[in-house]
């Protein structure tokens, strides 16, 4: 099973351009269930760990490869 931020690295990546974490985290959950009370803040926090995820506006990220 990939990891929240390796879901959110593929969904950024097909994106091709930045997204807001609440839709980033629209997008993770079609591909695996979220139990949490705070999803988008495990989204945020697993954007903010991946090294080929940026932060390019508040809570808005981009995938750099």
């Amino acid at each position: 099973m990939q990891s929240f931020k390796e879901i959110a690295y593929d969904v950024l990546k097909k994106a091709k351009k930045p997204m807001h974490v609440s839709d980033l985290t629209e997008e993770v959950r079609k591909v695996r269930s979220m139990t949490g009370d705070t999803p988008e803040k495990t989204i945020n926090n697993a954007c903010q760990k991946h090294d080929n995820i940026i932060r390019v506006g508040r809570g808005t990220f981009q995938a750099v490869k």
